[in-house]
């Protein structure tokens, strides 16, 4: 009867360690398609319209999904913020919830010379 009651313990521990991990998992995935639908919303503006996103924060049930959007020296370096304007815009979109990491995607967004958006 022992042995038994301890087995009893030691899977009900078990299954709710499971139950958590899977509740992470279906959070990240929430959170990645989140922040995907955000990223493909901006780069769908135009290279001026784009502005309007930074620092954009909306809120998804337990889910937080922020974008900032910035310009960088396409000659120099992709990733620092400079003074604008320059051809190129980075977006950084981040997409988080309390009981997970936060999911991050970037992208650059280029105003080729001629064109007209």
């Amino acid at each position: 009867m022992v042995i038994v009651a301890i087995s009893f313990v030691v899977l009900v521990l078990v299954f709710r360690n499971a139950g958590d991990f899977s509740m992470k998992g279906d959070l990240l995935t929430q959170a990645s398609q989140l922040a995907v639908h955000r990223m493909e919303t901006i780069r769908s503006d135009t290279f001026d319209g784009i502005d309007t996103w930074d620092e954009v924060t909306t809120t998804h049930g337990s889910i937080t999904v922020t974008s900032y959007v910035y310009y960088v020296d396409p000659t120099t370096d992709l990733v620092t913020e400079v003074a604008g304007p320059t051809t190129m815009k980075r977006i950084v979109v981040q997409a988080a919830s309390p009981e997970t990491d936060t999911v991050t995607i970037t992208s650059l967004y280029y105003q080729r010379p001629g064109i007209v958006y």
